[in-house]
């Protein structure tokens, strides 16, 4: 037994957490779901199940009888039903990002194109498909269901992927420049994004961490560099640049 919004478990302690008719008893319902997910290994599931709206919960006038007998809340204090009107539940899921927690902002298509903050659950939707465009897609398509609005920066009429070669090739000449690139599946990753945004930004290139059709075509022609940084202070570097995609 504890609080929820303050639960007595360790971080990633459960593969799955519930909460049956529970979070809308909480002062801060926001904080007691963030509670949930922390408490929830990387890929769980939070699942939440409340009442239903009071003119279609058969079990609405007992819950009144019994409030009856028993001490009176708060002033304020949420009751039974106050995440059971439409939408309620999906506006709870939908607020602003916890204090705390992991989220990387990311520009599929480089600038200027739409920027994403992402969490883990982006990963949790790329498990089925690998395609990063696919798991906005999907977590755009479940917005737009629940009365979402459309991306607020259009998509670039030339973001075009690299051919699967291209996109090997890329990554073996990252790793022939010294990056820590060990991977040559055409997979392209936020590791390898942090890379080329490296790579660019040492070419006084426009660090965007993507490469275009056009722009790899004009890098893969060019001659190697003569001069690399030493391996240590690219890491560095990289590992910087990541935590400050992270803020």
């Amino acid at each position: 037994m504890g609080e929820i919004e303050e639960l007595p478990f360790g971080d990633g302690s459960f593969d799955v957490t519930t909460g049956f008719n529970s979070f809308q008893y909480a002062a801060d319902s926001a904080h007691a779901l963030a509670e949930a997910k922390r408490v929830t290994k990387p890929n769980g599931f939070v699942v939440v199940a409340v009442w239903g709206a009071p003119d279609k919960c058969d079990l609405a006038p007992y819950l009144g009888a019994v409030g009856k007998l028993l001490p009176p809340p708060p002033p304020g204090a949420p009751g039974p039903f106050a995440l059971s009107a439409p939408g309620a539940l999906e506006a709870l899921a939908g607020k602003a990002f916890p204090a705390t927690g992991d989220g990387i902002l990311f520009f599929p298509t480089g600038l200027p194109g739409p920027a994403f903050i992402v969490t883990p659950n982006f990963d949790v939707i790329k498990d089925y498909n690998g395609s990063a465009v696919y798991a906005l897609a999907i977590g755009h398509l479940s917005d737009l269901m629940q009365g979402g609005v459309p991306f607020k920066t259009p998509w670039p009429a030339q973001a075009t992927q690299l051919p699967r070669d291209d996109r090997i090739a890329l990554q073996k000449k990252l790793a022939a420049l010294g990056y820590d690139q060990t991977r040559f599946s055409a997979h392209i990753d936020f590791k390898m994004r942090d890379f080329v945004r490296a790579e660019q930004k040492s070419t006084a290139s426009s660090p965007m961490g993507t490469q275009t059709p056009r722009s790899w075509t004009k890098w893969a022609s060019s001659a190697s560099r003569s001069y690399r940084r030493p391996l240590t202070w690219r890491l560095a570097f990289c590992a910087y640049s990541r935590a400050i995609s992270r803020m």
